[in-house]
C-alpha cells in the first residue's frame, strides 16, 4: 500500500496513518466496490488478487468479495477465472501491482 500512495503522491506518514485506521474508519464498508470505468475494475480485481495469493491462500471470503466486485463492475466469469489462475500461479510472490501505474491524471 506504500508503494501505491507513493505513485499517487501521497506522503509517507499520511499513508502509514491511513494503513493503521483503516479498520477504525466508519466511511470504510465492505461492499463491493464500483468503479467509473472497467479498467479500473480490471486493475482493482488484478491486485486484488495478486494480494490475496501473497499468503499463499485465497480465503474464501476473500474470493467471493473480488468475484462481487468483478460482477459489479461488468467483468466476466472468464476474466476473474484467468486473471485467478494467473495469480494463483504466482502465490507467495510480491508482484508488481497495477495500482503502482496509477497516477492523478488516470482519474
Amino acid at each position: 500500500m506504500q508503494r501505491v500512495g507513493r505513485s499517487l503522491g501521497f506522503e509517507r506518514e499520511f499513508c502509514e496513518n491511513a494503513i493503521n485506521e483503516i479498520l477504525e474508519n466508519p466511511h470504510i464498508v465492505d461492499e463491493p466496490p464500483s468503479f467509473s470505468t472497467k479498467d479500473l475494475a480490471a486493475m482493482f480485481v488484478k491486485d486484488g488478487l495478486a494480494i490475496a495469493f501473497a499468503d499463499n491462500d485465497l480465503d474464501p471470503e476473500e474470493e467471493r468479495w473480488l468475484v462481487s466486485t468483478a460482477e459489479r463492475n461488468g467483468l466476466d466469469a472468464a476474466f476473474y477465472r484467468d486473471e485467478r489462475e494467473f495469480a494463483e500461479g504466482r502465490k507467495g510472490a510480491s508482484p508488481r501491482l497495477e495500482a503502482e501505474d496509477l497516477t492523478m491524471g488516470n482519474f
